[in-house]
């Protein structure tokens, strides 16, 4: 009715009927289309899901040696970012940790991602393909929700990943390797992470990686051990080196880093020795206990490493940086970060209790979220719809302001014909985007 109202007044107003015509014609067409879009959306109901992707592998199918093999290095994600923001209207975030390796992608396809990441590891392509995962639309920002939240780390509860998720978007966003679907969905995956923190118990207690390095030395350190090495000092370092510190004064902490001025600043106001990168072997020889804490794909050279003294390696890099082989040599013994990680099972079952709330937060927080993008497509609908009902509806175009005052009207009503159609539809009760659309459309 309304549509026919504002053809009446078209050609009323119009001395040249045919060019009115096309008008009103151009009009209709849109506007239908503008109706279409928003009917398929509903009916589909969040088709925006299928474009988001992640492949990865983790510590749920592999062991620290297997995973070390397929972790990306910062040249790598580099360069991946740089490729994947070719893509325009994309967006990618890598998450490289000790506990999993995750490409999570929007418009661009598992195939590619894939087939870059085949070529980094290149000779280790069949057991990639054997262990892989891959997880697609609302699964797979679930599995994001999760990751952040802690409830999908080999430590239940892990706060360590929060900081990994945030460096990861802000690295690729430097590289505008990020839209707008990507960044929500990580912003709202971080605020999810901080409710479910807040909210439940799943992050009590003192169960990190770190910490569980702690409790591993109380319970096997040597009797005799004195001398503690720390080789690397990144943020994963550091929290080891403070635990260290509290738990266990009496060890004599060394602590051996590439940059060597961190170690330096840390050490003017804890009681620790700054080792240059030089001196590692020789420092490694010296102490009684060393532990790695090295990205980077950094291994030592066993032919380097004396063994007139028995020696305790905590091995928590990944890639690993100790080789195994050290086992087999006299008085050197390995541990890796999967042996580290499980002596936590006795300290996680106040944890365990609160998976069931964490995982209402996270369901509560995916709703939300849906509600968000279904919102989003809409309005750029409306957007689009507006950029022609203004083309049509300027002075210029009508001739007149009469024509100009009347046309308004009509279009108000259309408006309000086009809220109402969103508020009734099926999938979700829209009163909250009759403001939005009056601030859009209404003029």
């Amino acid at each position: 009715m309304y549509v026919y109202k504002c053809f009446l007044i078209v050609s009323k107003l119009s001395e040249n009927r045919c060019m009115w015509f096309d008008t009103f014609m151009t009009f209709t067409e849109n506007l239908v289309y503008t109706f279409a879009r928003i009917s398929v959306m509903i009916t589909k109901h969040m088709a925006s899901f299928h474009h988001f992707i992640v492949i990865g592998i983790s510590y749920k199918k592999t062991d620290s040696y297997t995973r070390s093999q397929f972790q990306l290095s910062a040249d790598a994600i580099c360069d991946l970012y740089q490729k994947a923001a070719l893509f325009g209207n994309a967006g990618l975030l890598v998450l490289s940790t000790c506990n999993r390796t995750e490409l999570y992608a929007y418009n661009i396809s598992a195939e590619w991602l894939l087939e870059q990441w085949q070529h980094i590891v290149q000779n280790n392509v069949t057991v990639l393909n054997e262990n892989i995962y891959h997880y697609a639309g609302k699964v797979a920002c679930s599995h994001l929700l999760r990751v952040a939240s802690g409830l999908d780390s080999q430590i239940l509860g892990d706060r360590e990943i929060v900081d990994q998720v945030k460096q990861a978007l802000s690295l690729s966003k430097s590289f505008n390797a990020t839209n707008v679907f990507m960044e929500r969905l990580v912003n709202i995956a971080l605020q999810c992470s901080k409710r479910v923190k807040n909210e439940t118990q799943l992050s009590d207690g003192t169960t990190s990686v770190a910490y569980a390095i702690v409790k591993y030395l109380k319970n096997n350190a040597p009797n005799n051990a004195t001398k503690l090495l720390l080789l690397g000092f990144g943020s994963f370092g550091k929290s080891i080196a403070k635990n260290i510190l509290t738990y266990m004064p009496h060890l004599d902490l060394s602590i051996c880093n590439r940059t060597l001025d961190k170690v330096e600043d840390f050490s003017q106001y804890n009681s620790i020795t700054p080792i240059p990168w030089e001196q590692r072997y020789q420092s490694v020889n010296d102490a009684d206990i060393v532990i790695g804490a090295i990205g980077g794909g950094y291994q030592l050279n066993t032919d380097n490493i004396k063994t007139c003294k028995q020696r305790l390696f905590l091995d928590a890099s990944i890639p690993s940086i100790i080789d195994k082989g050290l086992n087999k040599l006299v008085g050197q013994y390995v541990v890796d970060v999967d042996i580290i990680s499980n002596i936590l099972t006795e300290s996680l079952q106040t944890r365990v209790t609160a998976v069931p709330k964490a995982i209402t937060i996270v369901e509560a927080t995916i709703q939300a979220f849906e509600r968000w993008l279904l919102e989003y497509e809409q309005m750029k609908c409306i957007r689009t719809f507006k950029k022609y009902v203004l083309s049509i509806s300027s002075k210029n175009a009508v001739g007149s302001y009469l024509f100009k005052s009347q046309i308004d009207s009509n279009i108000n009503q259309i408006a309000s014909k086009l809220a109402l159609k969103i508020k009734n539809a099926p999938a979700y009760k829209g009163c909250h985007l009759l403001h939005a659309i009056n601030e859009v459309i209404i003029f």
